[in-house]
Formats: C-alpha cells, structure tokens, sequence
C-alpha cells in the first residue's frame, strides 16, 4: 500500500505543472523566452559580414577559427557580447519544468533539445503503460476475482497490478533523472558557448581586452657579456 501511496505522490507531481498552466504562467514563460533567445547580429569584419547570436557552437567555431575582430574597438566588442552570449538560468529551468528541451531549443543547441523530447516521451510512455495495465486489472480482471470474493483490488498477490506499479515506479524515477539532466545541459553548453564567444572578442571573464599589447623598456646587456649596459623594447601580447 505503501508503494501506490508513493506512485499516487509521483503521478501528481508529474501532471501538477499541467494542471497549473494558467495564462498568467504562459506570458511570464513568453517573456522569459524572450529576454532568453539571442538574435543574430550582424558584424562588418574585413569587408565581409559576419553573423554573432543565433547560431551553434560549431558555426561560432568556425567564426572563430576564419576571422580576426582585434580591429574592432574593445567597447564595440563588449557590445557585441552582450547582445550574442547565451543566458542559463531561464534554459535550465525550462528544461527542468517544462522540459522535452525546451530550454536547449531557446540556445540553439539541437543535440540536447532531441535528448528532452526522446527521453520524456520515452519515460512518460513507460508510466503511461503502468497506467493502462491498472486499467485493464480494474475493468476486466479485478471485477471477475471480485464476483469470486477472491482479493481486494491493489492486492500484493494481484501480479498485473504489481507489475503496473513497479513499472511507473521506474518510469517516474527515470523521467526525474531526465528531467535533471535536461536541467544540466543548458548549463554546460551555454558556458562553452560563452567562453569561445569571448575568445573569439578577445575578452576575458573581466570584460578586458585580451588583444592588448604592452610596451616598455627592460635593462639588457650586450651579447658579449660586456660591461656596457643598454636597455631594450620588450612586448607582451596577451592572447
């Protein structure tokens, strides 16, 4: 009894988020979506224009590897960031919540949007089979055992029942475990996004420029090891 008390419990969780979806809810989730998805953005670099925001992680290595954005100012370049890094927190969130990748779709990452929809509708087709079985049990088997006073229905004895139970009991945890996963996705892709992002703007997590060049004049002595002293030019290129 016991574990239908618990598989009662994990059913309300799993249609609560459903059930409570009132418009007021739905504009909150537009809005945050909103402020969530980046646009593409358009950067003039050597005569050629290139797209920032909106697109993959590949496409912005690709970005990365075929162009170079140190002739753009540091301040156009923190403007550039801000506008085409990946938010987190709304994605996870939504992946957690309202899950099948909504969040990951929100970043552009398609991989990890195909991972939420197979693995809820994977999970949630395994506790819908344990629903359908009690079904079948309570309009078909149990009212036959019941005319013959054999047991109650819920009975431990009752093997369809057990197996219905046992398997929305799995099919519950494993949509959990997914639904966390989904939650983690976001996270790890948008970090990496944001960090070729800023390698590609030569910035740092600072919002400095990585690009920067420094100049200044060291003491030196000759190649002969002389007692003339001298200076020379010393760089350092930050990179």
């Amino acid at each position: 009894m016991k574990r239908l008390y618990f598989v009662c419990g994990l059913l309300l969780v799993l249609l609560l988020p459903l059930a409570g979806k009132s418009t007021a809810m739905m504009l909150v989730e537009t809005g945050l979506d909103a402020t969530s998805r980046t646009q593409s953005i358009a950067v003039e670099i050597d005569g050629e224009t290139i797209y920032l925001g909106g697109i993959s992680l590949r496409s912005l290595k690709q970005v990365m590897n075929n162009h170079d954005f140190s002739p753009l100012p540091l301040e156009e370049r923190i403007r550039l960031y801000d506008e085409a890094h990946l938010a987190l927190t709304w994605p996870a969130f939504k992946n957690l919540l309202v899950g099948f990748g909504e969040g990951s779709k929100l970043q552009g990452d398609t991989a990890s949007s195909l991972f939420g929809i197979i693995t809820d509708w994977a999970t949630l087709s395994l506790v819908s089979s344990g629903m359908g079985m009690l079904v079948v049990d309570l309009m078909f088997i149990y009212p036959f055992r019941s005319s013959l006073q054999d047991e109650q229905f819920f009975s431990d004895s009752d093997q369809l029942v057990t197996l219905a139970l046992d398997t929305m009991l799995v099919g519950g945890i494993a949509f959990g475990v997914g639904r966390i996963i989904q939650a983690l996705l976001p996270v790890s892709y948008g970090a990496r996004f944001n960090r070729n992002l800023r390698n590609t703007l030569g910035l740092t997590r600072k919002m400095e420029d990585r690009f920067s060049l420094d100049i200044g004049l060291v003491p030196a002595t000759t190649m002969d090891h002389s007692l003339r002293m001298g200076v020379q030019f010393a760089a350092r290129v930050d990179w």
